[in-house]
């Protein structure tokens, strides 16, 4: 019977498709219909088209997809996917041969349109990071004074490794800058001399976060938001004129410590590959909250989408 998955004389029907981001498969829901009959496929590698250096075409036998067993002789083929459009092809399936679908299909599902529907899961951000630390103050027993700090003003390089899929994205923050604080440090016996002094201090600081969140795709635009779990590293440089201690500032300014991001970013990518990403972070210290810090970034994006850049098109070959 034509379109039957049984047959004395089966031929092998290799399909793989592109949908979005993915390789349909059978799990994925991809089904074909033969004549209107659905067919068992299972997952397989399938045998790929691919263009050679002279312009001619060959297989790439290495991709994942599906095969189906169906009956020699002209049939009216039908490829269902779960985010796609389905197509319909009318195919000549020869005895003893093997028939390769490839290609990619025209994608339905709205959250998986436009130059952010469906990335190729990774992408890079290169940009500039500017931080925000409260001021702060504190009396120091042992040399019986008492000193202030200026909020500190961090600023730097930003890069990062990006994963996004659908409504998951995460990313590995990694940025390097400076600061800068200055405050004053006053006697709390007003018979010493003097009576107060002004330091200033500088600094280099290393700050690496692993961030995961929801994602929420609108085709040129996504907006993301989560929390991770970051950690950060400074020293300071030696001060001018006297200064509190060490252990006065803490880790305020050691930044020496883990903390917590809750973040949210807008990621606008005008094309297929390139895009601009704004981050605003909370970073929360848990053992010494009075060092939250106010993290914004900037960044250009390389996010690249074959979804969005590749045309849909569909290939039948015969071998």
């Amino acid at each position: 019977m034509a379109g039957s998955a049984a047959s004395a004389d089966p031929a092998n029907v290799h399909v793989s498709v592109r949908c979005a981001h993915y390789i349909a498969t059978p799990d994925d829901g991809l089904q074909l219909r033969v004549d209107g009959v659905p067919q068992l496929g299972e997952l397989d590698v399938a045998k790929a088209r691919i263009a050679n250096s002279d312009g001619t075409f060959g297989y790439d036998d290495d991709v994942v997809g599906a095969v189906f067993d169906v009956a020699p002789g002209r049939h009216r083929f039908e490829i269902i996917t779960r985010d796609c459009a389905p197509i319909e092809r009318d195919v000549l399936v020869s005895p003893g041969g093997t028939t390769a679908i490839t290609g990619r299909l025209a994608i339905t599902n709205a959250h998986l349109l436009g130059t952010v529907g469906a990335p190729d899961h990774l992408g890079v951000i290169a940009g500039v990071a500017y931080g925000a630390a409260p001021a702060t103050s504190g009396t120091n027993v042992a040399s019986e004074s008492s000193w202030t700090a200026s909020a500190s003003r961090p600023k730097g390089a930003w890069l990062a490794l990006t994963f996004e899929r659908r409504y998951l994205a995460a990313a590995f923050d990694w940025d390097i800058g400076a600061t800068n604080v200055s405050g004053t440090t006053t006697n709390i016996d007003p018979q010493r001399a003097p009576a107060s002094s002004e330091y200033e201090q500088r600094g280099w600081y290393m700050r690496w976060a692993g961030r995961i969140g929801a994602r929420l795709p609108l085709e040129v635009v996504s907006l993301a938001a989560g929390t991770g779990m970051g950690l950060e590293l400074g020293m300071p440089e030696t001060p001018s004129l006297e200064m509190p201690t060490t252990e006065d500032l803490g880790a305020r300014e050691s930044w020496r410590g883990l903390f917590v991001p809750v973040w949210a970013s807008v990621t606008y990518k005008p094309t297929c590959d390139w895009g601009v990403v704004a981050l605003a972070s909370y970073d929360v210290h848990p053992f010494t909250t009075s060092t939250d810090v106010i993290s914004l970034a900037l960044g250009l994006t390389y996010q690249p989408s074959a979804a969005c850049s590749a045309p849909a098109e569909i290939h039948i070959d015969q071998h």
